[in-house]
């Protein structure tokens, strides 16, 4: 695993609607994040970021068993992106958990 580009499963109560809706509340909230897709234990998001307005995308899927949601935040121009998915994703970690 390449530990510079992955990252931990949010923790969650296994009820996998309340889990996504919750998630879907916390992007819908948030400034150039928009909700694409939410359906039994997935959802997809577009985040345009402010300045040139590329695109990334942002996946959660929920394990109901393991109670987690795996996520993939990915840059859709380039390779180094300067750690902004990475601070995306911590600040809807921080949002979901408390």
């Amino acid at each position: 695993m390449d530990e510079n580009h992955s990252i931990e499963p949010f923790t969650c109560k296994p009820d996998s609607e309340a889990g996504l809706m919750q998630l879907r509340s916390i992007l819908s909230s948030m400034k150039g994040i928009v909700v694409i897709t939410c359906q039994q234990n997935y959802l997809y998001a577009e985040c345009k970021s402010r300045i040139f307005g590329f695109i990334d995308d942002l996946e959660f899927r929920q394990d109901e068993k393991s109670a987690v949601v795996h996520v993939r935040s990915a840059s859709r121009n380039g390779y180094y992106d300067f750690g902004v998915n990475r601070r995306r994703v911590e600040k809807i970690r921080q949002l979901f958990e408390q």
